[in-house]
């Protein structure tokens, strides 16, 4: 009986040393993180996700990519709608997004879980900005459908402050692109 109970024991401190394996993501079993060698893990097909917002938008689960000079992920907002159009999210939106959902930052990317406890996430996208170049800040830039003028509004992550606003910017930057469906 003494050495049942301790084989117990010995194994409830295993399980309980353990906790979580370097290799699991904070984000659980789905998730479309880009791993080390640049293979991605466990979700290979992007999807819209119903974050339970209000207004009934689903976001894509990761960011558009295309070939072109600068970045895969980023592009001028005048390619960003031929290509996509009235997939591309509205100021209100985005502003929906920021104001509805809980924002995690982890070192490369932030978690976004919805009001129904579902979630997508943004990884830092950096940007090019009109004069050419590529510019790694370490921060994220999304466009958006929404004109100001000459200008269109996109949303601005800044990592090192957790900093969340929707800003507007000339046409020729390149940003990245993330797809709503409603």
């Amino acid at each position: 009986m003494k050495r049942k109970r301790f084989f117990c024991l010995i194994a409830l401190a295993i399980i309980t040393i353990s906790g979580c394996s370097k290799s699991e993501s904070p984000l659980g079993e789905n998730t479309q993180i880009e791993n080390n060698n640049g293979n991605n893990s466990s979700q290979s097909t992007a999807t819209y996700v119903d974050l339970g917002l209000p207004s009934g938008t689903k976001w894509k689960s990761e960011n558009e990519q295309h070939d072109n000079k600068i970045s895969r992920e980023l592009f001028t907002y005048y390619d960003a709608v031929a290509a996509y159009g009235d997939k591309l999210p509205t100021e209100e939106q985005f502003n929906e997004l920021i104001s509805m959902c809980r924002w995690t930052k982890y070192d490369d990317f932030y978690k976004i879980v919805g009001p129904n406890g579902n979630f997508i996430t943004i990884n830092k996208t950096n940007y090019a900005p009109c004069e050419g170049g590529y510019t790694a800040d370490g921060n994220s830039y999304f466009w958006s459908s929404t004109p100001n003028g000459s200008t269109v509004y996109y949303l601005f992550v800044k990592f090192r402050t957790n900093q969340k606003v929707i800003r507007y910017n000339s046409k020729c930057n390149y940003f990245a692109v993330r797809l709503v469906q409603k």
